[in-house]
């Protein structure tokens, strides 16, 4: 980390025992724009993070719109979570839970390839993912689970993967059923 980062995450830490409550300037951010080597994509040429907290990241077309972004997943980490971890402090990452997804592989299996395009054992997919994580069109999808599963979707929801393959195991057609 450069010195800079180093001093800044300090700082932040020894400022945030003067507040019980925290908004996002009051971490150390680090951003990155116009040439963001992380995306080819215009709508994200400059992105924000919060340093040493990996997964807190906003991405915009501009630094104001990187920040905004930033700014909003902020709000929505605080609204689901208990407590914020302190300014300046390591943030591990920590993925959800995965339980549910592998209880219904046998239905994965078949769902990943002829759906999203994706071999299931070759990407991490956690019991919060959702279909839309893989730039999925709603109508299309929906009508893919419909002609392979016959099943008689109008809707995803949010597309959470879990409930979706429930609903094929208690109520579609696998291939290997027929």
């Amino acid at each position: 980390m450069p010195l800079s980062q180093f001093i800044s995450c300090y700082f932040k830490y020894l400022l945030s025992y003067t507040k019980k409550e925290w908004a996002i300037d009051d971490f150390p951010l680090r951003y990155n724009g116009k040439n963001n080597v992380d995306s080819t994509d215009p709508n994200q040429a400059w992105s924000v993070q919060v340093i040493k907290w990996p997964t807190m990241i906003g991405v915009g077309p501009t630094k104001a719109a990187a920040y905004k972004n930033l700014e909003e997943n902020f709000k929505l980490y605080g609204a689901a979570n208990e407590t914020l971890p302190r300014p300046g402090k390591e943030v591990p990452i920590s993925f959800a839970n995965t339980d549910q997804i592998f209880q219904l592989e046998d239905v994965a299996e078949d769902f990943f390839p002829a759906i999203l395009g994706y071999d299931f054992h070759g990407v991490f997919v956690s019991d919060e993912s959702s279909v839309f994580d893989f730039g999925e069109d709603e109508t299309e999808t929906i009508s893919a689970i419909n002609s392979r599963y016959g099943l008689q979707l109008t809707t995803l929801g949010d597309g959470n993967i879990v409930h979706i393959l429930r609903l094929i195991k208690s109520e579609g057609k696998l291939l290997r059923d027929l």
